[in-house]
């Protein structure tokens, strides 16, 4: 989800690593699950999808991620580490709808022979809009936020996991049965939280506009600074629009998000005369000491967040 420019570089960064590294970077010729342990090696592009690989692998898995905690995975750039993760590894998970197809470009560079799972595949996209720039139409990333759409996640890691371990297929069902009731209990507990903002103050604002499967999901409103971060401006003319909507609509907070720059949602609430209510995750799982370390603690702490900067409470 890069621009032209963007590409470009990173394809750079991608060969001059590569060939540094591609000497000590052994491929697999073994089959899955061939490391000491006899697990699969599986690799996420993000914090969010490695915590769903976690819970329906269990003990069975030898799980890591690329992005780091905290940052966005739209604009992941390699290290030399992600080349031999990427050349060691049995199942490649990535999202798709256009956010970290960059994942496949890694992984032949890297000569890999692992599979590769795209978890958005069954998911109804939401589409982009105008002010997404080139990118207008295709399908919004966020789909993960929505529990709903975590469950189909879930079933597609684990469908990638018995082809790759099938003496385990049991346990992998058995895991994903356990993690499905989870899903589900979240998804009703998010439902009864959210009544407490009446139907009319439901509208959330972040910088980007990442909360359309939620908002889909759960009948609010959402409104943002822009489109995605791949086009990040904070352009006088956004600021003033949101304001314009804030003001209109009587929203009495807006939220920021803890892997984006705060300084244009500041500069927002500084001249609409409103609080910021505080952090929602929205592209990464929260770090340790956050409480928000799983998936499932990450979207119980933003609904936290929305209801009591919504309501006051």
């Amino acid at each position: 989800m890069v621009s032209v420019l963007r590409k470009i570089g990173f394809s750079i960064i991608i060969s001059l690593l590569s060939l540094s590294l591609l000497a000590a970077c052994s491929n697999n010729g073994d089959g899955a699950g061939a490391n000491e342990e006899g697990k699969v090696r599986v690799v996420s592009s993000f914090s969010v999808l490695h915590d769903v690989v976690q819970n329906v692998g269990g003990d069975l898995v030898e799980a890591s991620f690329l992005t780091p905690i905290g940052e966005d995975p739209h604009e992941f750039e390699p290290t030399p580490s992600t080349f031999q993760l990427i050349s060691d590894a049995d199942l490649l998970i990535f999202n798709g709808f256009n956010m970290d197809y960059w994942i496949q470009g890694l992984a032949q560079n890297a000569q890999s022979n692992a599979t590769e799972v795209i978890v958005t595949q069954g998911v109804e996209s939401i589409p982009l809009s105008a002010d997404a720039g080139e990118m207008a139409g295709m399908e919004d990333p966020h789909a993960w936020l929505d529990p709903k759409n975590v469950m189909i996640y879930a079933e597609n890691i684990k469908d990638a996991l018995v082809q790759a371990d099938p003496d385990h297929a049991d346990q992998y069902e058995a895991n994903l049965k356990d993690y499905l009731a989870e899903l589900e209990e979240l998804d009703t507990w998010i439902k009864e939280e959210v009544e407490q903002i009446p139907a009319g103050q439901r509208m959330v604002i972040i910088s980007e506009s990442a909360l359309k499967y939620f908002a889909r999901g759960y009948d609010f409103q959402y409104n943002s600074i822009w489109e995605i971060n791949a086009h990040e401006e904070g352009s006088p003319r956004q600021i003033e629009n949101l304001i314009n909507v804030i003001e209109e609509n009587e929203i009495p907070a807006v939220f920021l998000e803890t892997s984006v720059n705060p300084s244009a949602m500041e500069r927002v609430a500084s001249e609409a005369g409103i609080e910021i209510a505080g952090r929602v995750y929205t592209d990464s799982v929260g770090g340790s000491g956050t409480g928000a370390e799983t998936y499932i603690d990450m979207m119980k702490r933003n609904v936290e967040t929305f209801v009591e900067g919504l309501t006051g409470n």
